[in-house]
């Protein structure tokens, strides 16, 4: 189709953003680091080093928030506290994560990976080519004016290690949830909870019994606390 004499005005003469709107990124290399440039170099940043659009070779960098610090030499990150706890879904690491577990495919995906591997984990982002779009994201600092940055979060996993692929969108519940946190329930967790609701009448029953066995901990109680047709007790009967 012919442009408008406005739309090759608009291309001789127009301007572009600084960032790119989207891009693939087949994520090479992934680590944990601090960098004295950005808050004095206290607080963990997430950084992906690979290939935009197969061909340019780019890194990109994701706070993790206060509370937390670098170990195994960049390969994990832990609370300084000693709490096990994730990282904020507020931060721009948490909003890359949210992302993420929003992808067709995500499930099958971290159903494959370790069950020492978690989202505190450089390891998992190893090997994923993931569709990134550009979001302008606001951050509330306490005592400052709210702060608004650009960054690239996926919207679909393109190619796994293992080779698997997914359609590029958000995810849909058919037939398995899409995770709502990053509270990442293990395969074995799964396959204990999927027992457990072929015998329990009641949604009720169902997760008293997972905390009283020590199936889960509190902090999966996002994960699993919706009792809704579409939530995870109901399929976890269907695959029961």
């Amino acid at each position: 189709m012919a442009k408008s004499k406005a739309e090759e005005l608009a291309e001789r003469f127009g301007t572009s953003g600084g960032f790119a709107e989207e891009m693939t990124f087949e994520i090479r290399d992934a680590h944990f680091i601090y960098d004295v440039k950005y808050q004095d170099g206290t607080i963990p940043l997430l950084e992906i080093v690979g290939l935009m659009d197969g061909e340019k070779e780019l890194s990109q960098r994701y706070p993790v928030g206060k509370g937390f610090t670098v170990v195994d030499d960049g390969g994990k990150i832990a609370r300084e506290d000693g709490e096990k706890k994730q990282p904020n879904k507020s931060t721009a690491y948490g909003r890359f994560l949210e992302g993420f577990l929003e992808c067709d495919g995500v499930w099958d995906y971290l159903a494959t990976l370790p069950e020492d591997v978690d989202v505190m984990c450089a390891s998992m982002w190893e090997g994923l080519t993931l569709h990134l779009v550009n979001q302008e994201q606001t951050f509330n600092i306490p005592g400052q004016d709210p702060v608004k940055s650009n960054r690239m979060v996926p919207d679909a996993i393109v190619a796994t290690p293992k080779g698997a692929t997914a359609a590029k969108g958000k995810a849909e519940v058919k037939g398995q949830a899409a995770l709502p946190d990053v509270n990442v329930i293990g395969q074995e967790q799964r396959e204990a909870l999927t027992k457990l609701a072929a015998i329990s009448p009641t949604f009720e029953e169902f997760i008293g019994a997972a905390y009283k066995e020590g199936i889960v901990e509190g902090e999966h109680e996002d994960f699993i606390s919706d009792d809704g047709d579409k939530g995870f007790y109901a399929l976890m009967l269907a695959e029961g």
